[in-house]
């Protein structure tokens, strides 16, 4: 297997597994933050579509304006390239737009 056709199958499993994760939790759940933690489930699926669309489009054919567009890549960026505002998500993203 060449290491492409790894890269392509390991970001489909982590996908696959990721909606697995989400799939039964109640949208509340999303936002609850435990001290332990600091950080909570919807904004680890944030962080995650945002590093996914950076490792997998922008660092292999360059930046995708359509989907920048879509997601608001400016706004996104300044909720979920670091942990800082993990507990004011709400009301900024819902769980359907973070799905």
């Amino acid at each position: 297997m060449q290491v492409k056709d790894l890269l392509i199958q390991q970001t489909i499993d982590g996908h696959n597994w990721s909606n697995k994760l989400i799939s039964d939790l109640a949208d509340g759940e999303w936002f609850i933050s435990p001290e332990v933690l600091n950080t909570n489930l919807a904004w680890q699926i944030g962080h995650l579509t945002l590093s996914q669309y950076y490792y997998t489009t922008v660092l292999i054919s360059g930046p995708n304006k359509e989907f920048a567009e879509a997601i608001d890549l400016k706004e996104y960026s300044t909720y979920f390239a670091n942990g800082k505002n993990s507990h004011s998500l709400v009301p900024e993203f819902s769980v359907n737009e973070l799905r």
